[in-house]
């Protein structure tokens, strides 16, 4: 795991874990009209599938403020369900702080199987981090946040690095797919030993 890297596991703080350990924005917080919604932007492609995320951000001003942190929500649903949609409720009031968020998509495991999943979300980072100048975000400061099956997902993302073997095909390929703070919100990671116990139940 890349020491820089901050991983929690937690069941009920996540809203104050990033702002804990990371610190707040140093853009001033806006004000509820000054937060917008960007639905289904296209992040990434493959055989075809098109991967689409919502951002949720701060209105851009003129002149810019300084590079903003970034939290991307990766949502739950056993790998097989679930959407992005439930991210924007989630990540509006850090928004109104002064974050960059989205909230992204990945392929379900009835359509890819693993590792397709991860290699949709690592393809999500490295996206942000092509687009860093156009959206003035921070590429020191990507954290993620997912819950469940998307909590797996993001703590594989914080301890899998630049691990090529997971890196996918969907575009964006020179930048990393490294984050600096992972958010596991009860989020399985003994796969084998949850197969196990599922047997003998």
């Amino acid at each position: 795991m890349d020491t820089r890297c901050c991983i929690l596991s937690f069941g009920c703080i996540a809203a104050a874990a990033f702002l804990s350990i990371w610190g707040a924005s140093d853009a001033q917080p806006p004000s509820p009209d000054d937060v917008e919604v960007l639905r289904d932007v296209p992040f990434g492609k493959v055989n075809g599938r098109v991967l689409t995320m919502h951002i949720v951000r701060p209105k851009p001003t003129s002149p810019a403020v300084k590079p903003m942190p970034v939290i991307v929500w990766i949502h739950g649903g056993a790998w097989i369900g679930g959407s992005k949609d439930s991210g924007i409720p989630l990540l509006l009031p850090f928004a109104k702080r002064g974050y960059f968020c989205a909230s992204i998509s990945y392929r379900f495991s009835k359509e890819a199987k693993f590792p397709a999943q991860i290699e949709d979300c690592k393809c999500a980072i490295r996206f942000l981090r092509a687009k860093a100048k156009e959206f003035n975000i921070d590429t020191e400061r990507i954290g993620v946040w997912g819950e469940s099956a998307g909590g797996h997902l993001a703590a594989m993302l914080g301890t899998a690095g630049d691990v090529k073997e997971f890196e996918g095909s969907g575009g964006w390929e020179g930048f990393s797919s490294r984050v600096s703070a992972v958010c596991d919100w009860f989020g399985p990671s003994d796969l084998l030993g949850q197969a196990k116990r599922s047997r003998t139940c």
